[in-house]
């Protein structure tokens, strides 16, 4: 029996319907309210907060 961990609280196919029909880029704008920061050779900078994410990564969290 596979383990899933990753689960969707708005599921896919209800994303993939707020696209028109006929386009063929499928992403989404999210605003993510708290970036993080990231430290990459000794410099500290802010992630964007405005990502451009597929169905597949959005709306999902670890073990609901």
């Amino acid at each position: 029996m596979p383990d899933y961990r990753r689960n969707h609280y708005v599921p896919q196919w209800y994303q993939r319907r707020l696209f028109p029909e006929g386009t063929s880029e499928q992403k989404l704008f999210l605003l993510d309210l708290k970036p993080d920061e990231v430290v990459s050779n000794g410099r500290r900078h802010t992630r964007k907060a405005v990502l451009r994410w597929g169905p597949v990564r959005c709306f999902s969290q670890d073990d609901l």
